[in-house]
């Protein structure tokens, strides 16, 4: 006996083995073949969708370009308007997203970096009022004159430019004349001994001046050599920090 379907609303169901036929003419009448149940199903298919054409393929649909064309028949289009509206919805509220962001970084950064730089300073003798802020939001005065020097690489505090690590760029400071009236009173004392231009044991210092050493090339030359011009190499005075 050949399978058969029944219909039940929009979906065709296998009929039992165990139904009962009255007549063959109640079975043709009423049920479907296979043979004729893949066709019909087809049928159907076809017919639910004659007007669809896939999405990739609607470039290619001379129809669906014709209603397109004729949809926008004598429409100007402003690109540059379009583009403006297009930026408005959607790229300003990422650029201003990404400029948040970016100050927020910033400011995290800064603060990362503020606090690195205060126990740095602290071991290389600096009194806690240059390194400490004097209220939030401002910043210290070991920021104003050198923060920038101090840069965070890879979240670990560096110094910009140089191999040297920040304890011992911190005891460069410190050895220069002019932040000597940062550093804390004990670290201040023991910084004059031996320093040329400076009293030493309660005698006079060296009496050496910029004017002085620039009427004598050599006497100058040689002084740079070993204190340096702007940065001290010996932890003596450097030229330029010479009284004039």
């Amino acid at each position: 006996m050949p399978e058969y379907y029944v219909k039940d609303g929009d979906e065709y169901k296998p009929l039992e083995d165990d139904h009962i036929v009255l007549s063959k003419s109640e079975l043709e009448s009423k049920y479907e073949s296979k043979a004729k149940f893949g066709e019909s199903v087809q049928a159907e298919i076809n017919r639910r969708f004659a007007n669809h054409v896939h999405k990739d393929k609607a470039h290619e649909d001379e129809s669906i370009i014709a209603r397109v064309l004729e949809s926008h028949s004598g429409a100007d289009v402003n690109e540059d308007e379009l583009r403006k509206r297009w930026e408005s919805a959607h790229l300003k509220p990422l650029q201003e997203k990404y400029s948040s962001v970016e100050e927020r970084a910033k400011t995290l950064e800064a603060q990362v970096k503020y606090r690195e730089m205060g126990p740095v300073l602290e071991s290389a003798g600096f009194d806690d009022s240059f390194y400490t802020r004097p209220e939030p939001g401002k910043p210290s005065p070991a920021e104003i004159y050198f923060g920038d020097k101090f840069i965070l690489d890879d979240g670990n505090l560096a110094i910009e430019g140089s191999n040297t690590s920040p304890a011992e760029y911190a005891k460069e400071l410190a050895s220069m004349e002019s932040y000597k009236r940062f550093l804390k009173p004990e670290a201040r004392n023991a910084s004059r001994t031996g320093r040329p231009g400076q009293e030493v044991g309660g005698g006079s210092g060296s009496g050496l001046t910029q004017s002085s050493l620039n009427k004598d090339a050599k006497a100058k030359a040689d002084y740079i050599e070993k204190h340096g011009y702007a940065r001290s190499h010996d932890g003596g005075v450097p030229f330029c920090e010479l009284p004039k």
